[in-house]
């Protein structure tokens, strides 16, 4: 029992927390509670090292010195370089992008140009087509009607020659023609009596 109890410190001890993360991160290691605690040879509660890591600060790397004069110079000279060619690469690049979004653009206002064209032009066939189509409507009504009117004239017709047919050899059969015509018969028509 003794010796655990010279293993563990009796009082907290904040340098060797600090010495602890200091090791570490010099190593390149992060201190953590574990790794504190190991490089302690595994001593140390969490409350004894959680304390003394939270007042640590890594040590301040030592100040870089200035470069001289002229290497800083050189250095200012080599980055306005690169930054000047860059810009310039950039310039071009933006410039290209632009010419290409410029013809895409032209090449939508023509897509839409044509499109209005064919707007119009179909708008026309359609203007053309339904106003054939109205004169088509109108002469198929007329014709039609001189149908209808036809048909009228071939029944009367008919009828005239029916009677024609009944009153054959009958005296007498001019009159009853001539009111079904409608219309005085002619020198012709009365030859054409007069032979039959």
């Amino acid at each position: 029992m003794g010796e655990t109890e010279e293993k563990t410190p009796k009082a907290y001890d904040q340098d060797l927390v600090w010495e602890a993360c200091d090791a570490l991160d010099a190593e390149g290691i992060k201190p953590t509670y574990e790794s504190v605690r190991q490089k302690l040879g595994g001593k140390g509660s969490y409350s004894y090292i959680s304390g003394g890591m939270k007042t640590w600060q890594p040590k301040r790397s030592q100040p870089v010195p200035a470069l001289p004069e002229e290497i800083a110079e050189r250095v200012h000279t080599f980055a306005a370089a690169v930054w000047q060619s860059a810009t310039a690469a950039s310039r071009a690049a933006f410039a290209i992008e632009r010419e290409a979004m410029q013809q895409r653009i032209a090449d939508l206002e023509r897509g839409v140009a044509d499109y209005e064209i064919d707007q119009k032009r179909q708008a026309a066939e359609i203007e053309a087509l339904s106003a054939a189509n109205v004169a088509a409507e109108q002469r198929i009504s007329e014709v039609e009607g001189l149908l209808h009117e036809r048909a009228g004239r071939i029944a009367a017709l008919d009828t005239v020659v029916e009677r024609m047919r009944g009153t054959a050899g009958k005296p007498g059969r001019r009159k009853a023609i001539k009111p079904s015509l409608g219309t005085e018969p002619t020198g012709a028509d009365e030859g054409e009596f007069s032979q039959s």
